[in-house]
């Protein structure tokens, strides 16, 4: 059908329906390459939306592209950024002749000037992309860091990030764009110095000069590349702790997470950073906690300040650091695990979700308070389900606890137990309270109906070994369709005995159900060959949803569905064009 499809291309009206076609070809690979020289005359005369086709046809037909690298590299000419970057993509993409890609576009940069702004910056964000061994490279790239165009020499700084020790001999010209007047530019030289780590020991000076930029978000990056700059960069420490006086508030706060990581020089500072704690902003205070883990100095008394914080009322944002800097300071947690016992007896609903949540980190050490959570399953939805949920946290000490949400008659207190028992590791004894509760609850057995793939995933290896699932997805066919096949096409051979009542779905009135069954008859290709005709049927659909849905799935029936492959061609004359693109990407997929 590679005529055909080649025949649409060139003639569809769409260009949505001509672009499914290229990448129908591109698809099928090299096996498609007799096509390349008619993808290839696109790049001269077909619109932005045809040349972008084009170019993803390209990208996948191997050698058979060679020759039209210099086209694909002339995209670069295009004013529409959309067909430079599709160009980009293409050459990207043409990994086996990435050293001839690399090659044509050194010889194009040395040409300097002669070419446009935005051609310069599309060839040295490709050259980034594509050049294996970017030694070569760098001195044509070097040409750039003083380019006229800032555009061009954000680009050429870009470029150098990540080539580490080959960009060594550049650091004049990147810290040159340091002073540049253009922020965008100051930024990027920055980035690129960040990424060389150690390497750009000798541009700390220079970097912390940034720290007194006049844009705020510059001192941010400065700060955070001395921080990667790490002990080479100690002798900075009195200008980035004066930064913790700044006037903007995300400065502080990079100056606090930063200086720790400057070394022993730093050290001398880690008070100032605790002093940050008493702040008002919550910013602020969690980025001191976090500044204290990394001088790995969270002492008790630090610990005890941290529990004022939430004593006070203070903004519950900073929770999660809170308890990510007592987890250092095993004896200081009692405090916090009290405070957050007390914002649970409060019943606060505007705070439960936030205080649940962030207390999770506390894990065991809220074991003593597990009395606080049993009334919690009496309350509101929300508040009985964030309960069941953060059962999961305090692992063996939260069983019985589990166990009433699981018996609970809430279908989300009961998905949330699930979730609970996926988390608490090894326990065999709630999964056999899990095993029998399916045979009585039907409430449970709509609970995993209604959790999430990944839980589903967990609870069939390890809590549902030896319940017959497949039954269970079944039972709600009819409840809730679209999920309970969904769930059985994830269940392999199991789901062969509910294949027949799978395809009675194929005739339901609603749409979505429809659907479900053909993705899940997808998922089951491999066990489902006697049902291919059914599934084919659908073509017929007056739905074009319903047909470009079946062409998805039949076409993953891969031989099963060679006999409907004529079937499968004619739709690429639909008169949807979501159609013709399901056809021509199924025609790729069967090969």
């Amino acid at each position: 059908y590679l005529e055909q499809i080649v025949e649409i291309m060139r003639d569809d009206e769409d260009d949505s329906v001509r672009m499914a076609a290229s990448a129908a070809l591109g698809a099928l690979g090299e096996v498609a390459a007799p096509c390349a020289n008619h993808i290839g005359g696109w790049l001269e005369q077909g619109g932005p939306d045809l040349r972008k086709a084009a170019l993803a046809g390209l990208a996948n037909l191997g050698e058979a592209t060679v020759p039209f690298i210099p086209a694909i590299v002339n995209q670069f000419k295009d004013k529409d950024v959309s067909v430079r970057e599709a160009a980009t993509e293409c050459l990207v993409n043409l990994k086996e002749t990435s050293a001839l890609v690399a090659s044509t576009l050194v010889d194009l940069l040395r040409q300097g000037h002669e070419i446009e702004p935005h051609f310069r910056v599309a060839v040295l964000q490709t050259l980034a992309a594509v050049a294996e061994t970017p030694e070569p490279c760098v001195s044509v790239i070097a040409d750039f860091l003083n380019d006229d165009d800032n555009n061009v020499r954000m680009a050429a700084l870009a470029s150098l990030r990540g080539q580490e020790e080959v960009a060594v001999p550049l650091l004049r010209g990147i810290t040159k764009n340091l002073r540049s007047n253009d922020k965008r530019v100051r930024e990027s030289a920055l980035r690129s110095l960040a990424g060389m780590g150690h390497l750009a020991a000798p541009t700390a000076p220079m970097v912390a000069e940034r720290l007194s930029d006049n844009d705020a978000e510059v001192r941010c990056i400065a700060l955070e590349t001395l921080g990667g700059l790490g002990e080479a960069a100690g002798g900075c420490c009195q200008a980035v702790a004066e930064r913790l006086k700044d006037d903007e508030v995300l400065v502080r706060a990079a100056a606090l997470k930063n200086l720790c990581r400057l070394g022993a020089a730093a050290e001398p500072f880690a008070e100032a950073v605790a002093e940050h704690l008493k702040s008002d902003r919550s910013i602020v205070q969690g980025a001191a906690l976090e500044g204290l883990r990394g001088f790995g100095m969270v002492t008790p008394e630090h610990a005890v300040s941290m529990a004022r914080l939430l004593f006070k009322d203070a903004p519950l944002q900073i929770f999660a650091e809170v308890c990510r800097s007592l987890e250092m300071v095993g004896e200081a947690t009692d405090p916090l695990a009290r405070t957050i016992a007390m914002y649970l007896q409060r019943g606060c609903s505007e705070h439960m979700e936030v205080v649940l949540g962030s207390s999770i980190k506390l894990g065991a050490a809220f074991a003593p308070f597990l009395p606080v959570l049993a009334p919690l399953f009496g309350k509101g939805w929300e508040t009985r389900q964030q309960a069941a949920k953060f059962c999961g946290s305090l692992g063996s000490h939260a069983a019985s606890l589990v166990v009433k949400g699981l018996k609970h008659e809430d279908y989300g207190v009961n998905r949330a137990a699930l979730e609970s028992l996926t988390k608490m590791g090894d326990a065999p004894e709630l999964y056999q309270h899990v095993q029998e509760l399916t045979k009585r609850s039907s409430v449970l057995r709509f609970g995993l109906v209604l959790v999430s793939d990944q839980v589903f995933e967990i609870l069939v290896a390890r809590a549902l070994v030896g319940v017959d699932v497949a039954a269970i997805m079944a039972e709600h066919l009819l409840s809730n369709p679209g999920r309970s096949l969904r769930r059985l096409g994830k269940l392999g051979a199991a789901a062969v005995p509910f294949l027949p009542a799978m395809a009675f779905r194929l005739k339901s009135d609603d749409e979505g159900v429809r659907i479900a069954a053909l993705e899940a008859f997808a998922e089951l290709s491999k066990h489902a060959s006697p049902f291919v005709h059914v599934v084919a049927n659908c073509l017929r659909s007056t739905s074009s949803q319903i047909r470009a849905a079946t062409l998805g799935s039949l076409s993953q029936f891969g031989e099963d569905a060679v006999p409907f492959i004529a079937d499968i061609a004619k739709r690429t004359k639909d008169g949807d064009k979501s159609v013709r693109i399901a056809a021509l990407e199924g025609l790729g997929r069967l090969g």
